[in-house]
């Protein structure tokens, strides 16, 4: 069980710049949370493999203040009519999850795990945005009321077959999940800035058969190499009802729901270790494509989030390599790259995407290394190590039509510290020490 309270640190517009790592506001949004969290493991050993069983339980009630300046500026023409745009939100998450799983033990080359998981998930929330400023205007105080509702329930059965072959250098595992889920939402809305807008009930309900399929072969035992093809999905479900000063590009329709979204990937790759295992190189590369991926819609002039679509196809392909090297005893090196060239593969008038256009927030290019010297502290009795690390990350898109990118940047550090036998580790250590601060994001009402 845990709880936490936080406040929040504001800089108001004009007194903002890129030099000035804060939040940008009008309105302070403290927040207060506590979280529950309860476990239950069980395993029984059986002469064929073991039974496994993890039910928990979480239970999270989270109240905050919310910035509504947006929403009230546009319902006011896009005058900021007083300071104070609060309302206050509660949100409560209820989680039950269970899985129970068989893992085999056989003799021989075949073995299997199958199993079945259930989740069911409740999430109430409420919004009040009441202030009497609003009767100055000739208005009631209150301008919102909302009442909702999340709930899912989710069910799966699953296995997975393994089968070595060629003196157990060659592996095939066969996996298939099955699964079937249900959404619903409801949502009621009270006061003038809402006002006429609809109640919310939706419904989405599918299922359906994931497959997974991975063979590897080990060369010898230092070199090994693989290839998968994996399916997924991600949920469907209904959005909320939008009011009248909420506009969509163009202005298009919102959609009362989306469908779920589902993602085929591929990957080879291989895992190798050389000089005595002094040297490890892992390289992989993979290609991803996408089926009604999902977006959330930009709204102009709005508070409101959450409008979700289903944008049509969408592609991916990549690679990584990773190093890790010992080249003496007490030195450590590593490097990792990453490439990613994801784009859409179909045009979109709800975000404003084109067949082609690189999707947001996902860099092309990452890089990050690091290299640690270990030594003895002597009569000390300690082990000391001091370690220098750095990351890169490449601009990306910030927006779906690609007109607004983020700043790249490398980040470096350094940590000093010593362990003791008895476990206990002691360090001093920088973060950020170039002194970055990109810009990451762009609120619409800020640009």
């Amino acid at each position: 069980y845990q709880t936490h309270d936080l406040d929040s640190s504001i800089v108001h517009l004009e007194e903002a710049g890129f030099d000035t790592l804060a939040k940008i506001g009008l309105v302070q949004t403290p927040s207060s949370e506590d979280f529950l969290l309860a476990s239950v493991n069980f395993e029984y050993q059986l002469q064929s493999g073991k039974i496994v069983s993890t039910t928990s339980y979480v239970d999270i009630d989270n109240d905050s203040l919310e910035d509504s300046t947006d929403g009230v500026t546009a319902a006011f023409g896009g005058v900021v009519v007083f300071p104070d745009m609060a309302l206050t939100a509660t949100q409560e998450q209820n989680t039950f999850t269970h899985e129970t799983r068989f893992v085999s033990s056989f003799d021989g080359n075949f073995q299997l795990t199958a199993g079945v998981f259930l989740e069911n998930s409740e999430r109430p929330l409420s919004q009040l945005f009441d202030n009497e400023g609003f009767e100055l205007f000739g208005l009631p105080s209150l301008a919102l009321m909302f009442s909702g509702e999340r709930d899912l329930d989710q069910y799966a059965v699953f296995g997975e077959a393994s089968f070595l072959a060629l003196d157990q250098k060659l592996e095939w595992t066969l996996g298939l999940r099955g699964f079937r889920f249900e959404s619903d939402i409801s949502d009621v809305y009270g006061g003038w800035l809402f006002a006429g807008t609809p109640a919310t009930q939706g419904n989405t309900t599918e299922s359906g058969v994931n497959p997974k399929l991975v063979v590897s072969y080990a060369i010898n035992d230092n070199h090994m190499i693989y290839g998968t093809i994996a399916e997924g999905f991600r949920p469907g479900g209904a959005n909320i009802a939008l009011p009248d000063f909420c506009v969509l590009p163009g202005g298009l329709e919102a959609p009362a729901g989306y469908d779920s979204d589902d993602l085929t990937s591929f990957e080879i790759g291989a895992n190798t270790s050389w000089l005595d295992n002094r040297l490890n190189v892992n390289v992989a590369a993979y290609r991803s494509k996408w089926d009604n991926l999902q977006v959330s819609i930009p709204l102009s002039g709005c508070s409101v989030s959450g409008i979700i679509t289903n944008s049509g196809a969408a592609e991916s392909d990549g690679g990584e390599i990773e190093l890790v090297a010992r080249p003496t005893d007490g030195l450590d090196i590593s490097f990792g790259a990453a490439y990613i060239d994801a784009a859409f593969a179909e045009d979109n008038q709800l975000i404003g995407a084109s067949d082609g256009d690189k999707i947001p927030n996902i860099p092309k290019w990452t890089y990050s290394g690091s290299v640690q010297y270990s030594f003895d502290l002597g009569d000390f009795g300690r082990e000391g190590y001091a370690r220098f690390y750095a990351t890169y990350r490449d601009s990306t898109p910030l927006t779906f039509t690609n007109s607004l990118e983020t700043d790249s940047y490398t980040q470096i550090g350094l940590r000093l510290g010593m362990t003791t036998p008895s476990g206990w580790s002691f360090a001093v250590f920088g973060d950020n020490l170039s002194d970055e601060a990109p810009r990451l994001s762009i609120l619409p009402n800020v640009a």
